[in-house]
């Protein structure tokens, strides 16, 4: 069943006659002004980490007659990364007990799970697969605690979270607790199936005039009158002896107060009474004082909630209250032998709350954009050089990964790059032109530059043109990359001038001039050759005459 907080009191009221048999109303609060938070300010996700009553100025709910709270814990992770984990360790005298559970968004998917050490004093976050593709992830915690230094005589519990070198100081108030004679007081913890585990303290008066009657015999174990069920836990039961009710929860189990199995006392695992099992301790000769079981106890069956706590400052899934029932009965031994005769005494409701959290994030849009200006510093016949940047802009939400290549590709020119330089990552020049690396962070902007020189190689224009491409992957999610184009460009490289050179007439000797060019040598070849054929000519017709004389 499940009470709305206006019949809260009345619901309340009931379970107070089973919940504070052995002990006196109590309230305890958490004001802001009081210093239970710290924001952290390096070396954590975490930002702040506070103790959270669960109903603020109402009796000590959810408990066994002690404080118990929710331990509120504010993370803020810019970049979650998948299988990144974030740990808050807690003093020794705050134990935490909460099942492992998930932190899903709005939209229902998961982002981070949370877990509890075997011990209580150790919380783990750990971001989940799809936290990959978000940013900005916060989360709301609350993990249901119990804290065994409270007391009598005492007002305030302190206590302390640490994570990665920051310090949380916890601290919450509360009033007085005197303890009675009997009844059952306790710890939750976490239990090695996963579940909860309630270590109980159960209390009764030494009866030293039941040595007479065999000893005395006491019973203790789960009752199943409540939505949620408690069973004892196979070997692990211990045995003290005080003379004094203790200062603290923890002064139950002081270890110089133990007693041992088979000499103060014997355990029967197998015992019933009223029909229902029972772990029975017998005590062949009681002392003056009191004894105390110490009972471990695991949470079989959570049952229904029994109502929402009203703390608005716990998330929902952190409020809702469950409980479950121990008892602990005692008489002589004669008497249980004989039926249960004179044998009796108080079962204790054990309260328990739920454990979960809020989170939210943004989904990842990676996002590039890239520019490139060229600025000339010499522009002649066949030469050009000058400085080209480059600007690259995270205009997403994501860290990238980037890389930029800039490369030239030329027409009728030879071109060299150098001086690559960049005001983040590294620039370098490559075969084809030059490659920048580096991170971005986002809305971060980079620059890299080099100084370009091209000469023309032919009496023909030549030219230089630029394409450049940008790609940026997201660091923590390789899958998810985003791409860039630089506009491409091109300038011009005029022609290299040509030398004229003018022939000059055979056996001409000009002071200072070139030698004799090739294109003069057919000239000349051409007059000495008319010369030697107008020769030979004359020669056979001379020839020829003086023969017809004779």
């Amino acid at each position: 069943m499940r009470f709305t907080l206006p019949r809260l009191a009345i619901a309340m009221s009931g379970v107070l006659l089973l919940a504070c048999a052995p002990f006196t109303t109590l309230v305890q609060t958490a004001s802001a002004s009081e210093p239970s938070a710290l924001s952290a300010v390096t070396g954590s996700p975490i930002t702040e980490v506070s103790l959270e009553p669960y109903f603020p100025g109402e009796a000590s709910w959810p408990s066994t007659a002690y404080p118990t709270w929710a331990l509120r814990v504010e993370l803020t992770e810019p970049a979650p990364v998948p299988g990144g984990t974030v740990h808050l360790d807690l003093s020794p005298n705050l134990t935490a007990a909460a099942a492992a559970g998930a932190l899903h968004d709005d939209d229902g998917v998961e982002l981070a799970t949370y877990a509890v050490s075997p011990d209580g004093h150790g919380i783990t976050i750990t971001y989940s697969t799809a936290a990959a593709s978000f940013v900005d992830l916060r989360a709301t915690l609350g993990v249901f605690v119990s804290a065994d230094s409270v007391g009598p005589g005492k007002t305030l519990v302190d206590a302390e979270a640490t994570s990665s070198g920051v310090s949380f100081p916890l601290s919450a108030s509360y009033s007085a607790i005197p303890w009675n004679s009997s009844g059952t007081v306790g710890t939750w913890s976490p239990s090695p199936s996963g579940s909860l585990r309630f270590l109980a303290r159960s209390v009764v008066p030494a009866v030293p005039d039941f040595h007479a009657d065999g000893g005395q015999w006491i019973g203790v174990g789960g009752v199943d009158t409540w939505n949620g069920t408690l069973e004892p836990v196979t070997g692990a039961t211990r045995i003290f002896g005080v003379e004094e009710l203790p200062s603290s929860l923890a002064g139950f189990t002081d270890q110089s107060a133990a007693w041992r199995p088979g000499v103060e006392y014997t355990l029967d695992e197998q015992e019933s009474h009223d029909g229902g099992r029972v772990f029975g301790i017998t005590v062949p000769d009681p002392p003056d004082g009191y004894i105390v079981v110490e009972q471990a106890y695991d949470l079989v069956s959570t049952g229904a909630a029994f109502f929402e706590a009203s703390s608005p400052a716990l998330p929902t899934p952190a409020r809702e209250v469950f409980g479950a029932g121990t008892r602990i009965v005692t008489g002589p031994l004669s008497g249980h032998e004989n039926g249960g005769d004179g044998v009796g005494g108080p079962s204790t409701l054990a309260f328990f709350a739920s454990s979960g959290g809020a989170v939210s994030a943004t989904r990842l849009i990676p996002a590039l954009s890239a520019s490139r200006t060229i600025t000339p510093d010499l522009a002649t016949d066949g030469e050009a050089s000058g400085l080209v940047t480059v600007t690259v802009t995270n205009t997403g939400n994501a860290v990238l990964d980037v890389r930029a290549a800039d490369v030239l590709s030329t027409s009728h020119a030879d071109v060299e790059l150098s001086h690559a330089a960049a005001d983040a990552g590294s620039a370098t020049t490559i075969p084809s032109g030059v490659e920048w690396k580096g991170a971005v962070l986002p809305g971060a902007t980079v620059t890299f530059t080099y100084v370009y020189g091209a000469t023309s190689t032919g009496p023909h224009r030549g030219s230089i043109t630029w394409h450049g491409t940008v790609l940026g992957t997201v660091p923590r999610n390789a899958e998810i990359t985003v791409e860039a184009e630089i506009a491409d460009a091109e300038i011009a490289i005029a022609p290299r001038p040509m030398t004229t050179v003018t022939a000059t007439p055979p056996g001409t000797v000009v002071r200072g001039a070139l030698a004799t060019t090739g294109a003069d040598v057919p000239t000349a070849a051409i007059g000495t050759a008319g010369v030697l054929l107008f020769v030979g000519v004359g020669a056979v017709l001379l020839g020829a005459r003086m023969r017809s004389k004779r």
